[in-house]
């Protein structure tokens, strides 16, 4: 029996513990719990405000550089200034558009014509080389490939399809050519490459 099982009188003492944890009730009726769970969830709803507050910033700032992207007139420089002054999705800084599809297709289609502005008139067996394609555009297959079909597919009528097709280059093994071959509703004569529905 140690010394601290004893009083002063040097009897034993029958010290009663009572191992009953406290009730979360009697914390609450305190009111310290309540005013906790009252300050975190106004942290949370201001947390939630602002995240929806970013999700409309960053839907906004997409769907106006969206806008202008999509353009007839689209302007590239005028697209990269209109995001340098909103600044990019997240963080800091601002960011570069890409050129969009639509207008590369279209700065695709414009080297198989002769002559500028609306004086440019089509070259049909105009061989554009992939090579350079490469060098300029840093343009693969896989996307010079998706740009011929779209010159069909996303022209404005069916009248302004421009039917280019890949042809193998003689210098380097793995690179394409690119050939106009006709222009209009129809494809030209012993087309295999993409067609539109009406078509097939």
């Amino acid at each position: 029996m140690s010394k601290h099982d004893k009083n002063e009188f040097g009897a034993e003492e029958d010290i009663a513990l009572d191992n009953t944890a406290v009730p979360t009730d009697a914390v609450s009726e305190i009111g310290v719990t309540a005013k906790e769970e009252e300050a975190r969830a106004k942290k949370k709803e201001r947390a939630d405000e602002w995240a929806r507050m970013k999700t409309n910033l960053r839907n906004s700032k997409e769907a106006l550089i969206a806008l202008v992207t999509e353009s007839p007139d689209f302007d590239e420089q005028y697209a990269n200034d209109l995001a340098t002054l909103i600044g990019k999705e997240r963080g800091t800084g601002t960011t570069r558009i890409k050129t969009p599809r639509i207008a590369l297709r279209n700065e695709f289609i414009d080297m198989f014509y002769d002559g500028e502005g609306e004086n440019a008139v089509p070259t049909i067996g105009k061989v554009v080389k992939g090579m350079d394609l490469f060098m300029q555009k840093g343009l693969g297959k896989d996307k010079l490939n998706l740009l011929c079909a779209e010159a069909i597919k996303k022209a404005g009528t069916p009248e302004l399809r421009h039917w280019i097709t890949a042809v193998a280059d003689e210098t380097y093994e793995f690179v394409n050519n690119y050939q106009l071959l006709a222009i209009g509703a129809d494809a030209p004569e012993g087309w295999d490459g993409f067609l539109p529905n009406e078509l097939k």
